[in-house]
């Protein structure tokens, strides 16, 4: 359905992001891949309140980000966990945001499936979103450049945390995401040195291929970044793809689904990232905006296939 996701983009008010410019030059960087090697410490979650919700038991909470780079305003990460209310979690998932996704709404839409499989959902709140915004910033636009490569680095860190805690916990655990939080999701697990499940769902190889080859390249503030800030940021960015980090330790664990009609994130990459990972692709006839209206399941089942 790219005439959905076309139509969407040309109606969607439009966020300028990077106004400010670069920001931080030395934080435009990417994740190093010595990670893959490196135990992470479990998150030290302080769990704030707890509460039932039908057949669901929820529980909220915050831990201090291990990326010290971070502004300090940005630096405590929020949690929501969400389990079945009576009998024991068959495992864990950790699910990222997507872009723009500042609560936890959509995420629970879309792993709804997998919660009522008996599995157990843990949500992060990205740095710059929501309660987690800079100084100044309004909405999930972010400021500067270096802003969405902190993100992505502190998301990726918080994320391999996330997971070693879970495994204290859980037999099973995992990562999943959706557009920006499936490429994120994909590089946790790719970047922690034990297997862990992994569910992508329309996920770019790099965010070069949505912020310069697609509709979104609108959105990008070009005069901040000075002569040839377009090329270098492509450059960066380009930098982040899944394909210059190796495959996640058991690729028969992760699942991937593909949007065939995806005007945002393109089709091929997911095919890409399969032959990188040697994983399965499940294929769906939707756009990247279909995707989440009409086919919200697709995420859940996936979750639940790769916990089976």
């Amino acid at each position: 359905m790219r005439w959905l996701d076309t139509l969407y983009v040309r109606l969607a008010p439009r966020a300028r992001v990077f106004e400010l410019g670069w920001g931080e030059l030395p934080l435009v960087a990417g994740l190093d891949p010595s990670l893959r090697a490196r135990e992470p410490d479990p998150a030290a979650i302080r769990w704030t309140r707890a509460r039932v919700h039908g057949r669901l038991a929820i529980r909220e909470g915050e831990l201090e980000s291990p990326d010290d780079s971070l502004p300090a305003e940005t630096r405590l990460a929020r949690v929501l966990l969400l389990s079945p209310r009576e009998g024991g979690a068959r495992g864990l998932v950790v699910g990222l945001a997507a872009w723009g996704d500042e609560t936890f709404a959509a995420r629970r839409r879309l792993l709804a499936r997998a919660l009522d499989g008996g599995l157990a959902v843990l949500l992060l709140e990205n740095p710059f979103y929501g309660r987690r915004r800079r100084v100044g910033q309004t909405g999930p636009r972010l400021l500067y450049a270096s802003d969405f490569f902190a993100m992505g680095r502190a998301t990726v860190l918080e994320a391999r945390a996330l997971l070693a805690w879970a495994r204290t916990h859980y037999e099973r655990v995992g990562v999943a995401g959706f557009s920006m939080g499936a490429q994120l999701a994909g590089m946790t697990a790719a970047l922690v040195p034990w297997p862990v499940r992994a569910v992508l769902v329309a996920s770019a190889l790099s965010p070069a291929r949505v912020f310069f080859d697609g509709p979104l390249r609108a959105d990008v503030a070009r005069a901040p970044l000075g002569e040839g800030g377009l090329e270098r940021l492509r450059d960066a960015m380009e930098r982040l793809s899944l394909l210059e980090l190796p495959p996640p330790h058991a690729p028969a664990l992760a699942r991937l689904v593909g949007t065939r009609g995806d005007a945002i994130v393109p089709p091929a990459d997911t095919g890409a990232i399969a032959r990188h990972w040697g994983a399965p692709v499940r294929w769906i006839d939707d756009g990247h905006v279909s995707a989440v209206l009409l086919r919200p399941h697709a995420m859940g089942q996936a979750v639940l296939d790769a916990f089976a």
